[in-house]
């Protein structure tokens, strides 16, 4: 299931050591590299020497809220590369636009299913082959 060899760096921030643990090993057996944290100020520690391409984060972690958290990875060169998704059980309207404005790209009620999961990943993956590209693009001789 792993896009040609792309291999994406996800981070997982939930303090349900269940959520995070078996999620980090979907995350794996699909072949990609991932570290867990189970608070915010850890998951920060973890994502400034990880540098995920993507990060899943609770929005109600002991610590320091996800909103808060994302808005501190956004400040950061590392997080305004990285996909941000918000799973949460919260999934209302105003809990999606409050995750948007907070800096989040997608905003997921949980339990996340393993389908969602790994085209979540596929696009993490297929950003990070466009930021690794070559500036002018991909040589098309033929």
């Amino acid at each position: 299931m792993q896009r040609e060899g792309v291999r994406c760096r996800v981070l997982v921030i939930d303090d349900d050591a269940d959520i995070r643990d078996s999620t980090a090993m979907v995350i794996e057996m699909l072949g990609h590299d991932v570290v867990i944290a189970a608070d915010g100020p850890s998951g920060l520690a973890e994502g400034r020497a990880f540098q995920p391409d993507l990060v899943l984060l609770d929005l109600g972690l002991p610590g320091a809220d996800g909103h808060d958290v994302a808005r501190a990875m956004r400040a950061e060169a590392w997080g305004l590369r990285a996909m941000l998704v918000a799973v949460t059980g919260r999934a209302g309207e105003a809990h999606r636009r409050v995750a948007e404005a907070a800096g989040f790209d997608l905003h997921l009620a949980k339990p996340v299913d393993l389908g969602t999961l790994s085209e979540i990943i596929a696009r993490a993956a297929a950003l990070q082959v466009i930021r690794e590209a070559p500036a002018g693009g991909v040589n098309q001789e033929g």
